[in-house]
């Protein structure tokens, strides 16, 4: 979340992530794929990371 949150690009009130074991499993809502990409590849960026599950959908027209 911390690296998340130094992204100009990022919308941290529609994401969640959660640790376990070093597996990173990022859960909210992206408005385009490439935000996904970024997301998932700041996440596989931390040290000890071992691997990301990618739950992200994409943003419905009715949220902010």
């Amino acid at each position: 979340m911390d690296e998340l949150k130094k992204q100009p690009w990022s919308h941290m009130h529609r994401l969640n992530v959660t640790v376990t074991g070093g597996i990173v499993d990022l859960w909210g809502f992206v408005e385009f794929d490439e935000e996904r990409r970024a997301i998932k590849v700041a996440a596989e960026s931390i040290p000890d990371v071992t691997g990301v599950d990618d739950h992200l959908k994409h943003k419905p027209a009715y949220i902010y």
